[in-house]
């Protein structure tokens, strides 16, 4: 249970005070005796005033004043049982709080004093529910009785017997109704207690299996990046080394092994292409990515170099390339490499899925930002797809249909742009094309830079 707010009053914070359970107790008993402190509290108030006015009163009529004394006795008990919940052993005063009052009409009532306190008794059982466990509750319940019995008893007949049953009657009713409370507030708590159990070896268990996940993710992570710059070294001298030999380096080829070795090449290059894909996937991953970052560079001929490439790609499709860049671009800071690959990865995309058409890659800035959008007139892609474009080994179904790939080029581009401080999305409708936007600062403050020109 949450402590409560302190109150900004004085009267306020006294009561916060007086009503606080000390801290000593355990947190899962600040309720119980918080409820507790306020019993007795209340009670002794009550219990000085009345004897005050029953003082007053016996001294004005000349009266005897033995059950103001055995009142002001009840007090004092009273205190000391309040004191008591101020400390570790609190559970003694709730069982003061609860017998107080049987002892203190008990000994009035057979000593004929005042039998008519013993309606109160009634009282007891509800109070012994609250504080006390179910067996207390029921031997509360029992004592009562008694009381209420020695009482007829001693009383003689100022009390009817129909009276007496009734009264008797109404104790065992309110002491069995608090029992069976007790009983299922009990259970409760126990079921609630061991749901909690469950539930903290349930957080631990997945605890743990989060934690060991992260280390399997990182030894992946970790391999894939390993084996990347292990697989890489030798394809590379497997694509120069055929190279050379399709160049006729090594002697003259017929046409069947020229086409043959172009293929090589070709493969091997796709091969490489995936390799340094899950290369970059893995630092990402890891947390590993290093961005060589730059100061002033200058935009346009990086995406001039992009619709060079992209124009290289189109081959003899009927694509046309536009361009439509915003004057006087500013120069950004970022690492001139992976920008390069954002673009080229975009670009690539919008000529592998565009059959015929145009490609537009337009520049502006917004703020202090700079907006690339790169628009195609290809497939399109479908609203449910479209988050699919930027998950890890995930495709769409027109790239299924359209293109072999890995499913890591887009989710790879934006985490680069992400690293550079930027977003990427995109706008597509099917078989109308589809508009990836860029949106990258122009002068980053999370970027250091790392190369100066």
């Amino acid at each position: 249970m949450p402590p409560s707010p302190t109150p900004d009053h004085s009267w306020g914070k006294a009561w916060y005070w007086l009503t606080t359970p000390a801290a000593a107790v355990p947190m899962q008993q600040h309720g119980r005796v918080r409820f507790l402190a306020i019993v007795n509290l209340s009670v002794i108030v009550i219990s000085v005033l009345g004897t005050i006015i029953a003082i007053a009163l016996a001294r004005f009529m000349s009266e005897s004043l033995i059950t103001e004394a055995g009142s002001i006795v009840g007090i004092v008990v009273l205190v000391i049982g309040y004191i008591i919940t101020r400390t570790r052993y609190y559970e003694l005063s709730a069982y003061i709080t609860t017998f107080i009052p049987i002892i203190g009409v008990g000994i009035p009532v057979l000593t004929a004093y005042a039998p008519e306190y013993i309606a109160i008794l009634i009282f007891t059982p509800i109070v012994s529910s609250v504080l006390l466990n179910a067996r207390m509750t029921f031997l509360s319940g029992i004592m009562v009785i008694i009381v209420s019995s020695a009482a007829y008893l001693v009383s003689g007949t100022n009390q009817s017997l129909l009276q007496f049953i009734v009264l008797i009657l109404l104790e065992c009713m309110v002491s069995v109704v608090m029992t069976a409370a007790s009983i299922i507030r009990e259970n409760q708590i126990a079921a609630l207690e061991i749901a909690r159990e469950q539930l903290h070896e349930q957080v631990e268990i997945a605890e743990k299996a989060r934690q060991q996940a992260e280390r399997s993710d990182h030894v992946k992570s970790a391999f894939l990046a390993s084996m990347s710059h292990e697989l890489r070294t030798p394809l590379n001298a497997i694509i120069n080394f055929t190279r050379y030999v399709v160049k006729g380096t090594l002697g003259p080829l017929n046409p069947e092994q020229t086409d043959a070795l172009t293929d090589v090449v070709e493969s091997a290059k796709h091969l490489l292409n995936l390799i340094n894909d899950v290369l970059d996937m893995s630092k990402i991953e890891a947390g590993a990515l290093r961005l060589f970052v730059e100061d002033n560079i200058n935009i346009y001929p990086i995406l001039d170099s992009i619709v060079t490439t992209g124009r290289s790609l189109v081959g003899d499709k009927p694509i046309d390339i536009q361009t439509d860049y915003a004057a006087n671009l500013p120069v950004l800071r970022a690492d001139r490499q992976r920008l390069t690959q954002i673009l080229l990865n975009i670009m690539s995309n919008a000529v592998k899925f565009t059959k015929q058409g145009s490609i537009t890659v337009k520049t502006y800035t917004k703020a202090d930002m700079l907006v690339i959008a790169v628009s195609d007139t290809g497939v399109g892609i479908a609203a449910e797809d479209q988050t699919a474009v930027f998950e890890a080994f995930k495709q769409t179904n027109a790239g299924l249909r359209q293109a072999n790939g890995t499913g890591l080029g887009m989710p790879i581009t934006k985490s680069l742009v992400e690293a550079h401080g930027g977003i990427l999305w995109l706008e597509s409708e099917v078989n109308q094309g589809t508009t990836f936007f860029i949106e990258l600062p122009i002068k980053s403050e999370r970027l250091i830079p790392s190369i100066i020109v």
